[in-house]
Formats: structure tokens, C-alpha cells, sequence
């Protein structure tokens, strides 16, 4: 990836599109988080098949092989960024130990905080000159408040029910 940061709404045009012309297995250079708010879409990570239920957010570190296959219903966003851009993720820092990280969202945060971060993201995407500047404190606060979040729920004994984080086997 040239540019530190890009993100795609996954609209069900485009999602028809993938249907049509299926991506291969691939490895990326770049993290990417891959947002679903509807659908069901299939991941495979190193050849490990999910069934992914929205709402969900996807971590894939950077070397991962994956493959991402929607379903007709698939929506939501995919948002790619350089290590370099948010380098204290503790996405990033949980991916040195842990094969997958999907981590589970709620309907209503998916409809408000979640999906007005994504927007704002994308609105400053599209302007020209791009200021990255401002995209990365926006992606900073995206996965602070998906960190805070998950802190919460675990502090509520909910965590089980909200976060899947698979280990080496």
C-alpha cells in the first residue's frame, strides 16, 4: 500500500462485485480492520474459516494470509492502515501473541459511534490534499474506544460473549 491509510465503504454494490470477481487468498503490508454492521460474511485467516456474525469487527495483522467472501447482505466498512500511522495499537501489540482477533459489537454501537467515526474517516479520506494528520487521530480514537469498550465488558463479566480471541494451538 503506497499511502499510510484507506478505507472502503462495503456497500451491497460493491459486495456484488466481490461476489462476481472473487479475491484470491492474499497477505497484506498494511494492518486492516474489516467492520461489519450487516451480513454474514466469510473470513478465512491462515486458512482458518470463520462465519462472521454482525455486528463484528475483524483484525488482520500485517503477513496474514486472508480472504474475505461477503454474502449478498454484507455491509459495513474496511478500513486499511501502515503500523506506522497508529504504532501503540494494541491490536498490533495482541497480534504478536494470538492467531485471530474478531472482536464482537453491539447493534446500537454499531449504528452510532462506530458508524459516525467511519464517516467522519472517510469524509477526510476523500478531501484533497488528504490530511493524514487528522485521519490518525480519528482511526486513534476508533480503536481507543473499541479498547475502552472491551475493558468495560470484561469488568462487567461480559467479555465472554463479546470477544473472540483465538490462541496458537
Amino acid at each position: 500500500m503506497k499511502v499510510p491509510f484507506k478505507i472502503v465503504k462495503l456497500t451491497r454494490e460493491l459486495t456484488e462485485s466481490v461476489l462476481l470477481n472473487p479475491i484470491e487468498p492474499h497477505r497484506h503490508d498494511h494492518e486492516e480492520l474489516i467492520i461489519i454492521t450487516h451480513g454474514k460474511p466469510l473470513h478465512f485467516l491462515d486458512f482458518t474459516k470463520n462465519i462472521l456474525q454482525s455486528p463484528v469487527i475483524v483484525y488482520v495483522a500485517q503477513g496474514k494470509v486472508h480472504n474475505f467472501i461477503p454474502d449478498s447482505e454484507t455491509q459495513g466498512w474496511v478500513i486499511r492502515y501502515k503500523n506506522e500511522l497508529v504504532p501503540n495499537s494494541r491490536f498490533h501489540f495482541y497480534s504478536n501473541f494470538l492467531d485471530q482477533i474478531n472482536y464482537q459489537l453491539s447493534e446500537d454501537y454499531c449504528s452510532s459511534t462506530l458508524q459516525s467515526l467511519c464517516e467522519i474517516m472517510l469524509k477526510e479520506y476523500q478531501e484533497e490534499p488528504v490530511n493524514y494528520q487528522v485521519i490518525k487521530h480519528l482511526l486513534s480514537a476508533l480503536l481507543t474506544k473499541l479498547e475502552a469498550d472491551s475493558k468495560k465488558e470484561y469488568l462487567n463479566n461480559a467479555a465472554s460473549n463479546h470477544s473472540q480471541i483465538v490462541t496458537f494451538n
